[in-house]
This record gives structure tokens, C-alpha cells and sequence, in this order.
């Protein structure tokens, strides 16, 4: 949802410009917010960056920018926001992801660390919001339709037919639903829920069929001694 259809139906809203990896960057964007509109009562870690691609197909600065956001523009903003929700005694934090951070995602090596290491966060300040009002909910998605991948002249992930890419309206609508419910874990679409299952009890299996759903198997490059005959 864009700044100007919360207002044409009657909302408001602001947008900050802000670098989430600098740290004094991130403590003048609380400042601002704090004085502009006060504690937040909902605190989304949602950046990104990065291609789905295989690692040796990526160069270390585009390693560097996977793990910076998400990963440490979750733990800067944060780290910023949550001292004054603590003291008012009440917040959500939401932290999105995608499927990967429960099962490894063919072609999308990168991608699939940084977003496991969103899920620890998410494990991680869970446990440390026990005991006051303060949750958190992780919202983990297959792959969303957005302008992102256009902009960066990015190929658009690889989906089996039968996991749809995601509207954002409906991660939107979804992931407001599981915050206001102060849900611990939101795996959308369905269909994910079940291979987030499934791979607890057979990860062999699943990691063959997204292999194969997918197209992304590799094909290996050693020779087997009489394979050739």
C-alpha cells in the first residue's frame, strides 16, 4: 500500500529517508520519529537486498549488502525502537522473511543464510519479550511480486507451479492480521506450511522435489570411472 492511497482512504502517513545499515542514521530516524509520532506500536523489519543466485555467482560486496539488510538493518532499527516500546510497555515487532529460513531454497544461496539468520533474530527476541507485553511475529513468504526485481534488473525467483508469487496486498493484509493476533510464526501461502513440515521429517525428499519443482539442480562436473561407456 503507497503513502497516497493511506491518505486517499482517509489514514496518514509519513515516509522517512534512511540508510538502516548506518547506525547514526538509524538513532537521528528515531529521534524524528519519536518527536513527529511518538513510540511505535508496530515495528516491521523488512528490508532486503541481494539476488537469488548461487554464492560463487555472487561477488563479495553483493554477500556483504545480503547480510547487512536484512540482518543488521533488524538488529540496528531494533535495537533503536525498542527501548522507548519497553518502557510504554506494549509493541509488536514483525520481522518478514521468505521460506527459506525454515528450508534451503534451490539457486538462492545467499539469500537463504541471511533470511535463516532472520529467524534466529525473530527466536532470539521472542524469548527476550517474555515477561513483558511487548511480541513478535515472523512473517515467512514465498516469493512476492514487486517492483523490486524490475528496478535491479533481477530475474524474479524460481517458484514450483504450484506456489504462487504473492500479491503485496495480500503478505500486507495477511501479515496485519498475525501481528494484531500477535502470532509467533505466519507461513504464507498455504502450501508452504506443509513443506515447512514436511522437511522436519523428511528434508531429503523435500530438498528433491523443490530441486526438481524449481528446474535449479545442478549438474555435476565430476566424471564416474565407465560412466562414459
Amino acid at each position: 500500500m503507497s503513502l497516497c492511497s493511506i491518505r486517499y482512504d482517509g489514514g496518514r502517513s509519513q515516509a522517512y529517508v534512511c540508510d538502516l545499515t548506518n547506525a547514526d542514521d538509524i538513532e537521528r530516524l528515531q529521534s524524528r520519529v519519536a518527536e513527529e509520532a511518538g513510540v511505535p506500536d508496530i515495528l516491521i523489519n523488512n528490508a532486503g537486498s541481494g539476488r537469488w543466485a548461487y554464492l560463487e555467482d555472487c561477488s563479495y560486496d553483493e554477500i556483504d549488502e545480503m547480510i547487512a539488510a536484512p540482518l543488521q538493518a533488524a538488529l540496528y532499527v531494533t535495537r533503536a525502537f525498542l527501548p522507548a516500546m519497553l518502557r510504554r510497555g506494549t509493541g509488536t515487532i514483525g520481522n518478514v522473511t521468505f521460506i527459506g529460513a525454515f528450508l534451503p531454497w534451490p539457486g538462492a544461496t545467499g539469500c537463504t543464510a541471511a533470511r535463516w539468520a532472520m529467524r534466529g533474530l525473530h527466536e532470539a527476541i521472542r524469548a527476550d519479550l517474555r515477561g513483558t507485553n511487548l511480541t513478535a511475529t515472523l512473517v515467512v513468504a514465498s516469493a512476492v511480486q514487486t517492483e523490486y526485481w524490475s528496478k535491479h534488473h533481477m530475474r524474479v525467483p524460481v517458484t514450483p507451479f504450484w506456489i504462487p508469487v504473492l500479491r503485496p496486498d495480500e503478505v500486507a493484509h495477511a501479515s496485519l492480521d498475525a501481528l494484531q493476533n500477535r502470532k509467533s510464526v505466519l507461513v504464507i501461502p498455504k502450501g508452504m506450511r506443509l513443506l515447512r513440515v514436511l522437511h522436519h521429517v523428511i528434508p531429503g525428499w523435500v530438498d528433491h522435489v523443490m530441486r526438481q519443482a524449481t528446474g535449479l539442480t545442478r549438474k555435476s562436473a565430476i566424471q564416474v570411472p565407465g560412466s562414459g561407456r
